[in-house]
């Protein structure tokens, strides 16, 4: 069988049967893929930290008829500051759960790829608040998914309509990088989550977990 590397994060990990997963991972050119992990909950397989969600890195994938099968994963980043902060493990959750709900299978999904790569770097910085942290995803999401362009509607303060624009326009990797007071803040919320739910028509489980916690 032929073997694929395949760049991406993993979204999610399923338990197949006391010794496999069952892999969700966004990736750079394939949009939203699974791929079967061979006794990776084994204590001893070398696919056991690999196959966790938030792992960024390279994965080695031999291709079936139907799915993918991963037998190695060169990690750039665990993102393992997430396994003590439940705070922050619960934004993370959410970020990826988001992710794996608009993101398709065959899709170009370098962009969201980066998005969510930037987004847990931010998390894990003490820099940023995670409730802007959150506002930032969210919108940026949306442009970069097609749902809205760069212009903003209805009568907001100078230093929102700015933020709000920041957003949409600017490069990923320059996303967070500024702070808000809090008169911005609520009005950016309030506006981000009326665009947002417009277009996520569900209830996130990570994020109704997340509300019990803040």
């Amino acid at each position: 069988m032929d073997q694929t590397i395949i760049t991406g994060m993993v979204l999610k990990a399923t338990p197949i049967n006391e010794n496999d997963r069952r892999i969700v991972l966004l990736t750079k050119n394939m949009g939203k893929i699974s791929a079967f992990a061979r006794n990776s909950r084994k204590s001893h397989s070398q696919l056991l930290a690999a196959t966790n969600p938030f792992v960024y890195g390279d994965f080695i994938c031999t291709s079936g008829r139907d799915s993918y099968t991963m037998i190695a994963a060169n990690v750039n980043n665990y993102f393992s500051e997430l396994r003590t902060d439940i705070v922050g493990a619960y934004y993370g959750f959410y970020f990826l759960e988001v992710a794996d709900y608009f993101v398709l299978e065959n899709a170009d999904s370098k962009g969201m790829l980066l998005l969510l790569y930037q987004t847990l770097k931010a998390l894990i910085s003490p820099h940023i608040d995670n409730k802007l942290i959150k506002v930032i995803f969210e919108l940026k999401t949306l442009v970069i998914e097609g749902f809205i362009n760069d212009e903003i509607e209805g009568d907001l303060l100078p230093s929102t309509k700015y933020a709000l624009e920041f957003i949409m326009k600017t490069g990923v990797k320059s996303l967070y990088t500024f702070k808000v007071n809090e008169d911005v803040y609520k009005e950016m919320k309030v506006y981000v989550d009326k665009k947002f739910h417009k277009f996520a028509e569900k209830e996130f489980t990570s994020l109704n977990i997340l509300k019990t916690l803040i």
